[in-house]
């Protein structure tokens, strides 16, 4: 297949023979198989090839590569629903290299275009809940907790499938929430003090 491959990289008819026989072998980790992919892509692209590739590159740990290819992947795409799925790719390699302000807005799109999935509410709550060192100018830093906790909420409340996860963060982080004393210090019962928190 290697030989075929290097003879002529671009022949399309090529190109599917060798992308049929590796995946009926279930060689789709290998190197050949990624490759011939990208190339087929760049002669026929569409919304499906552009995600594959995502999601090939993402596992590899090919971040950036990923973001290119899921981009790509909701530009092609006119399913809302399969746009929703690549936002959530693009969020969760944004997540991987650290950008968590793309990282959340691509989840909050992803929640646009696909109602009643609980996905992106838990990556949204996991990057408030990571940022709780970032938030210096909070009255009450671990008041961030509390905005996490809420997006957990929210998530097992549109889609039992993620209640279990839902609950151990939600049991994980509450731990974490501002003593009642230093809330009514601060008059945060009352309603006193808003809380205005931005990601990345």
């Amino acid at each position: 297949m290697t030989s075929i491959y290097e003879k002529n990289p671009k022949e399309v008819n090529n190109l599917k023979i060798i992308i049929s026989s590796l995946q009926v072998k279930g060689c789709t980790e290998n190197e050949l198989y990624y490759s011939s992919v990208k190339t087929y892509h760049e002669t026929s692209p569409s919304a499906e090839s552009a995600a594959n590739i995502g999601q090939m590159a993402f596992g590899k740990g090919n971040y950036n590569e990923a973001i290119d290819y899921f981009n790509q992947a909701t530009q092609l795409e006119t399913d809302n629903a399969l746009k929703a799925n690549y936002h959530y790719g693009l969020a969760n390699s944004y997540y991987k290299i650290g950008k968590k302000q793309e990282a959340r807005e691509n989840a909050l799109k992803a929640v646009a275009l696909k109602e009643n999935w609980g996905d992106p509410y838990i990556l949204i709550g996991q990057l408030y809940a990571e940022s709780s060192g970032e938030c210096t100018g909070l009255t009450l830093p671990k008041s961030i907790y509390w905005v996490a906790v809420d997006k957990f909420i929210k998530a097992k409340s549109v889609d039992p499938l993620v209640e279990e996860l839902a609950n151990r963060l939600i049991l994980t982080y509450s731990k974490y929430f501002p003593s009642k004393r230093r809330c009514f210090l601060f008059k945060i019962f009352q309603k006193e003090t808003p809380i205005q928190l931005t990601v990345g």
